[in-house]
């Protein structure tokens, strides 16, 4: 089942609420498949939801995804066409894209500038580093 939320100027697909719960290193691994994706591409993306708390916890990931946030603008750049080649979309929407990695579902979602997004913290998880919307706190109430 796919639902949208149109809330807040932010569209989301999210993937369907009886996909089991992924192990946490395969979580992890999809990940790092992003983090190398956005990087040669050139583009920047940021943690939400369950995976941002996670990393932020440092914690082990847990879910039946990844989620990861893109500002709006870069996404709509020519950077994308690079991400494209290198990680094709299993489907694209108005509001992000849905990859897929080693059977986890890595959700894309678009958002539009703001200050949360526009000067994102960094959070250190396992070996690397990660963007996180800044502060974390406004962000999730705007966005949930």
């Amino acid at each position: 089942m796919e639902k949208t939320n149109t809330e807040n100027t932010k569209t989301t697909t999210t993937p369907t609420e009886d996909v089991k719960q992924q192990d946490p290193a395969k979580l992890l691994e999809a990940l790092y498949y992003m983090l190398d994706a956005f990087d040669r591409a050139n583009m920047r993306f940021f943690l939400v939801g369950d995976t941002a708390r996670s990393a932020i916890a440092n914690k082990d990931l847990t879910g039946s995804h990844i989620e990861i946030g893109v500002r709006a603008n870069e996404w709509r750049s020519g950077a994308k066409r690079i991400l494209d080649d290198f990680a094709p979309p299993v489907k694209e929407t108005d509001g992000g894209a849905l990859y897929e990695y080693g059977g986890v579902p890595i959700m894309l979602i678009t958002y539009p500038d703001s200050p949360e997004v526009m000067a994102p913290d960094m959070v250190r998880y396992r070996y690397e580093e990660f963007y996180v919307p800044n502060p974390f706190s406004s962000f999730e109430e705007m966005y949930g």
